[in-house]
């Protein structure tokens, strides 16, 4: 009897559990949102909406527009490239030159004229025209990014329709040789008139080699980037005098403090750090070789 009782109670109270969870999920069932059902073979419009979205990441590869990269290549040529990179021909190819010629010797090269100028900005040094020196530093490769070197090659292609000065056509040596800044036969025979000054051959001859090694890439037979180099040693007594200095001592000034004085026609670029470079006795046997070539200079002014 006992036993039966239990049972009883046992049931009521499973009873009792069951109701109550039957009342909380009429109290739950408002909150909650049912499950869609659809036709088979057709999907919820979010879910098409998702699979287009990855199209939206293709926004940020738009390439910048060529009116920017063009203003960027050109700020960026105007900063390092000019100096050696003019409107003619000098240390080296002329801006109209590099732009007119770098399809035909990309082509010779097998390569677009974008490859060929890409690989004269990252490796100068596979590829020299014919003419010049391989004096271009290598490092451009490392100090520009991607697109600053393609703002350059988009700048150098576009000076392909400028015409050359006085209608030469852009890239002739001979209009650079006319245009170079020539130095006064009558001021050179002058200047070697006014001094007959002695020169440590010795010391003329480790000159030269400085001179060769740091130089010359600047300052050629002729006049280039800078003035010649019997340019210099001609018209040196001549500046010196004006200057009220010797001669020594205009041309220690202008291997030192270059931008003290800079000879008409040229810029002001030469480097200011011969000064720290060189030593005093380097410095000297650079001024030895330069007053030994008046000469030289006088001679083939004649």
């Amino acid at each position: 009897m006992l036993k039966r009782t239990w049972i009883v109670v046992i049931g009521l109270l499973a009873l009792g559990l069951a109701l109550s969870a039957c009342d909380a999920e009429s109290e739950l069932a408002p909150e909650l949102t049912p499950i869609p059902t659809l036709p088979p073979g057709q999907e919820p419009a979010l879910v098409d909406a998702l699979q287009q979205a990855p199209a939206a990441e293709n926004v940020n590869d738009a390439a910048a527009p060529t009116g920017d990269s063009m203003a960027l290549g050109e700020q960026l040529f105007a900063a390092t490239c000019a100096a050696c990179h003019m409107e003619t021909d000098t240390i080296g190819p002329g801006l109209p030159h590099i732009a007119a010629s770098a399809s035909q010797i990309g082509a010779e090269l097998g390569m677009s004229a974008e490859e060929y100028l890409h690989q004269s900005i990252v490796d100068p040094a596979a590829y020299v025209v014919e003419g010049f020196q391989p004096i271009m530093p290598p490092g451009y490769g490392d100090q520009y990014t991607e697109d600053e070197i393609q703002a350059l090659i988009t700048y150098i292609l576009a000076q392909n329709e400028v015409e050359a000065h006085d209608g030469a056509a852009m890239g002739d040596e001979d209009a650079a040789d006319a245009e170079a800044p020539a130095a006064d036969d009558g001021a050179m025979d002058e200047a070697n008139a006014d001094e007959d000054m002695v020169v440590d051959e010795e010391l003329a001859a480790q000159g030269e080699q400085l001179f060769a090694q740091t130089c010359m890439a600047c300052h050629m037979d002729v006049d280039t980037i800078g003035p010649g180099l019997s340019h210099i040693a001609a018209s040196a007594p001549e500046i010196a005098a004006e200057l009220g200095m010797s001669t020594e001592e205009y041309l220690h000034q202008s291997i030192v403090d270059p931008a003290a004085y800079v000879v008409e026609g040229f810029q002001p670029i030469m480097p200011p750090a011969y000064g720290d470079q060189y030593t005093e006795d380097e410095i000297q046997a650079l001024i030895a070789y330069l007053l030994s070539q008046g000469g030289e200079a006088a001679d083939s002014a004649e």
